[in-house]
């Protein structure tokens, strides 16, 4: 995997956050995996999920040098806080990498299908703007723009309200697609999206703060 794109990922993550990497096939795989492991051991931040099998099913592997019949998927704890240096030499040997799913999660997954990765955009967009939302943030005098953006490279839906008089922005909401993390203004939050009614919430709630 691209070493860039997989330490981007790995900083979106909130710190309770679980990641899910598939080490590719083969020796490149097992020697990512010793590096994974290694990491876990020389920093008590990152760690294997602690599930009885896991332990057993990674050390088989490492002690082995074969993948045999175990699956190379493997859950990891606070993997954001690993070395760069370390995480690059990691995303050579990783297929792929994933999170639990989550409301933004589509753009993400069809990053490389625009077609697909649109028809998203516009479910996400039209599940969170409603009729009610529409209303409220009328009659508060503001309006509200939507559109699929990119933070560093990876695609975010970002939610902006505007006053209406004058067009200046009162606050932006963004969803990150990878991790769906969200940010308020620039600050992101340690919970991801669970649906429109979330990001809603918090547009009536700044409405009411800033108007």
């Amino acid at each position: 995997m691209d070493s860039k794109l997989f330490i981007e990922c790995v900083g979106r993550l909130h710190c309770p956050q679980a990641v899910y990497l598939t080490f590719m096939s083969g020796g490149g795989g097992i020697a990512g995996l010793k590096r994974l492991v290694a990491l876990t051991r020389s920093n008590p931040l990152v760690k294997f999920d602690t599930y009885p099998s896991h332990e057993s099913k990674f050390l088989s592997v490492v002690e082995s040098g074969q993948w045999r019949s175990t699956c190379r998927t493997f859950t990891v704890y606070g993997l954001m806080y690993g070395e760069p240096e370390l995480l690059s030499l990691i995303a050579r040997d990783i297929e792929c990498i994933a999170v639990e799913d989550h409301f933004a999660k589509a753009i993400f997954t069809y990053i490389d299908y625009p077609a697909r990765k649109l028809a998203a955009v516009t479910t996400i967009i039209g599940s969170v703007i409603n009729q009610g939302l529409i209303d409220k943030v009328k009659s508060c005098g503001a309006r509200i723009d939507a559109q699929l953006s990119e933070i560093e490279g990876v695609p975010a839906m970002v939610f902006t309200l505007f006053n209406k008089e004058n067009n200046t922005e009162l606050v932006k909401f963004s969803i990150d697609g990878w991790s769906g993390r969200i940010s308020v203004g620039n600050a992101w939050g340690d919970t991801h999206c669970n649906g429109p009614q979330q990001i809603r919430e918090l547009i009536y709630s700044a409405l009411t703060d800033r108007l």
